[in-house]
């Protein structure tokens, strides 16, 4: 999503960029191979930061094809998911990575606002789904992007919006919410959104005497 984000502003050249996200999508980002493609990831080595190449699915397909007819199975996920993805499946245990990725995603941001002199504006959308380390990630994260620390640069939580116009303890707002929103919750997104966003702008609007 960074990355196309980045590939799209320099073509598009907007006026403002929405970085939206659920909350499944912050444990994502530390795993190089999801739903028979492979990913970026992120790494760092010390002070130093890298992209991993994208891992060949036609490749990674042959060799689990050979390990079927030859060698150990268990051997083959360690070796190609789990080790490459640890910070995936054990997300308490990796929450500096988590914050560095998040860290880097907001100062690349940081830095495409001022050049482009545009405004980005990260979003957490009201979601069910529940994941692995949900709750230290989601913490993580939003001390990360509401930082304000550099311009053009803001943060909405949308949960608070959403709960405002439907029960989230009702069973169908939680079909509504789970994983990606249905249509009527892309609706009340868009809605919600627009309205923090009015209302931020009034307060930072200067007052005529």
């Amino acid at each position: 999503m960074l990355f196309k984000g980045l590939r799209k502003s320099h073509k598009h050249k907007p006026d403002l960029i929405i970085f939206s996200f659920i909350p499944h999508d912050l444990i994502r980002v530390s795993k190089n191979f999801m739903y028979g493609r492979g990913k970026p990831k992120i790494t760092f080595t010390g002070d130093t930061i890298s992209v991993d190449p994208v891992v060949n699915a036609g490749l990674r397909h042959d060799s689990y094809e050979r390990t079927l007819n030859g060698s150990s199975l268990l051997y083959w996920y360690l070796q190609n998911e789990i080790w490459p993805n640890a910070e995936y499946y054990a997300p308490e245990l990796y929450r500096k990575y988590c914050r560095k990725v998040y860290t880097y995603i907001y100062e690349q941001m940081a830095t495409l606002a001022k050049e482009r002199r545009l405004e980005v504006v990260f979003v957490k959308l009201t979601n069910s789904f529940e994941f692995r380390g949900e709750k230290t990630l989601i913490s993580v994260a939003e001390e990360v992007f509401s930082t304000n620390t550099a311009a053009g640069l803001s943060y909405y939580d949308m949960d608070e919006c959403i709960g405002r116009e439907i029960d989230l303890d009702d069973p169908e707002s939680d079909s509504m919410f789970y994983f990606h929103p249905t249509a009527e919750g892309h609706r009340l997104f868009a809605e919600g959104l627009s309205e923090l966003i009015t209302s931020a702008n009034r307060q930072h609007a200067p007052q005529s005497h």
